[in-house]
């Protein structure tokens, strides 16, 4: 018990516990560290998104373009090749692969299919012996400010030996699968022996068309079909 002048006050035990108790509670709730987990975890998801980011870029950049040769695999056909051309614009690009028909085929304008001025064209060719007794194809060239892109559409072929048997003069015209090739490749990405030299045929020839394209489009100068006059 405390008197001051006629007053008295009286402290029990329990108040000052009680005291004690609420002093160390608010200082240690003062001391509680303001959610560093929380904080950390969002730096974390902001370096994550950046590497996601970063590898999206990488992806975009060189997944697409990795592809510089038709090939067989299990999942097809390489789908289309994309060639670069520095200081080609679109236009350029286009008109002078009207000019690459032109000189490539013996009948430019039978070849031609479809065609968008500036966009794209598309052309029906046809080789002997590369798939059984005749082949035809159709590619599509499109085209934007320095580069190319060369998409085979459709490969077909015919024997002689299905006209022998089913009759008939026209020849029977088959298509030649492109997108599930399993019949074709092994499960470690081989091509089968039955099928090697008819595949290997293939992806040689659009290679090697492919390839006229590119150095013909590089060319500045237009190669003449015949140049013994």
């Amino acid at each position: 018990m405390l008197v001051f002048g006629n007053r008295k006050f009286c402290f029990h035990e329990e108040s000052f516990i009680l005291a004690e108790k609420t002093q160390s509670a608010g200082i240690a709730t003062s001391l509680k560290p303001r959610n560093v987990t929380s904080h950390f975890e969002t730096a974390e998801n902001r370096i994550m998104k950046q590497l996601a980011f970063l590898f999206f870029i990488i992806f975009t950049k060189f997944g697409f373009a990795q592809e510089t040769k038709f090939r067989f695999s299990e999942e097809g056909l390489t789908d289309f090749l994309v060639v670069e051309c520095e200081n080609k614009t679109q236009s350029q690009l286009y008109k002078k692969t009207i000019d690459w028909i032109a000189v490539t085929y013996n009948t430019p304008s039978a070849v031609q299919k479809a065609q968008i001025e500036n966009e794209y064209i598309r052309i029906e060719g046809s080789a002997k012996d590369l798939i059984g007794s005749g082949t035809k194809y159709q590619i599509e060239i499109s085209f934007k400010d320095g580069k190319y892109k060369f998409d085979i559409i459709q490969i077909q072929f015919w024997n002689e030996s299905d006209n022998l048997l089913w009759g008939g003069s026209e020849p029977i015209w088959k298509d030649f699968e492109i997108t599930h090739t399993n019949k074709y490749v092994d499960k470690n990405g081989q091509i089968k022996g039955r099928y090697k030299s008819k595949c290997e045929k293939l992806i040689n020839y659009f290679n090697t068309l492919n390839l006229s394209l590119k150095t013909f489009l590089l060319n500045e100068q237009i190669p003449s079909k015949n140049k013994d006059w």
